[in-house]
């Protein structure tokens, strides 16, 4: 059986405390997700999300290490974050290409998190908070330890800022498997997980198409975002979905972790799983 959050008013989420041995329970706070969706609010060390009624609960997904823990490593990097870009603002200005200051932080940040921040992959990020994902052919074949394993996944990609759209054409199993052999292995820039943006992977792309959609469709530029509606689409949500990604075989993108209201903005994901 697998705990899920739910709105009633009787609905308490437990915390683990960090200076004691067992939970202790608070009232929710409930938040908006950018995309409209109500949930609860889930802080923690690292990205803070909405975690839509329904969802597997997130405490019983938890890392292996604690939220300290976690929370001292994410400033580790955000510190070494923090001097890249200054040095690269130092840098610019050395060189005569001094920007307006309203817009200069952000050039920088833009220009680190792209082109100097170290080399990574999502599945050394998940190992580092004491997220341990199994390797492409040593994957669960028992559906409760799929599921396990699946949002163990999610939230611990939600911590790092990265979220997972389009997924209901992919079974759990599928889905797993997606992220263990493709989107966990990909090199990508090493940033910890900041308000000053989020990462979109839009799973409604196959690879294996050349650069097409689940349906045949185009693939868009990797700038529109899982939540945005292109041009001529449908008003109906679950119109857009089936049209852009095919039949749904599960009901899963509307329980899954979103950046709350106002943090971050949509940064479309590229690799092997999202052509360019």
């Amino acid at each position: 059986m697998i705990s899920c959050v739910d709105f009633s008013a009787a609905h308490q989420v437990d915390c683990v405390s960090e200076s004691a041995s067992t939970p202790h329970t608070a009232s929710p706070e409930f938040g908006e997700s950018r995309d409209g969706v109500i949930g609860i609010v889930w802080r923690q060390a690292g990205a803070t999300v909405i975690v839509p009624s329904g969802a597997p609960d997130p405490e019983f997904h938890r890392p292996a290490v604690s939220e300290g823990e976690i929370e001292a490593h994410f400033q580790r990097k955000t510190r070494t974050r923090e001097e890249g870009i200054a040095r690269f603002i130092a840098s610019a200005r050395a060189s005569g290409m001094h920007r307006a200051l309203e817009c200069e932080r952000v050039v920088a940040a833009i220009a680190y998190d792209t082109e100097h921040a170290p080399w990574s992959t999502n599945r050394r990020q998940l190992e580092e908070i004491g997220v341990a994902m199994p390797l492409p052919g040593a994957l669960p074949t028992a559906e409760a330890e799929i599921s396990d394993c699946l949002w163990r996944a999610i939230y611990g990609l939600g911590r790092l800022g990265i979220f997972l759209s389009g997924t209901n054409h992919l079974d759990d199993r599928r889905l797993l498997e997606r992220l263990c052999t493709q989107i966990l292995e990909e090199e990508i820039r090493d940033v910890p997980p900041s308000k000053d943006m989020s990462e979109f992977i839009d799973l409604g792309f196959e690879p294996s198409h050349g650069g097409l959609c689940a349906t045949g469709g185009a693939l868009p530029d990797g700038l529109e975002g899982p939540f945005e509606f292109l041009p001529g689409d449908s008003d109906d949500d679950e119109s857009y979905t089936r049209e852009r990604f095919g039949p749904a075989v599960v009901e899963r993108d509307a329980i899954l972790p979103r950046p709350a209201f106002g943090d971050g903005f949509n940064c479309g994901k590229q690799g092997p799983h999202a052509p360019p």
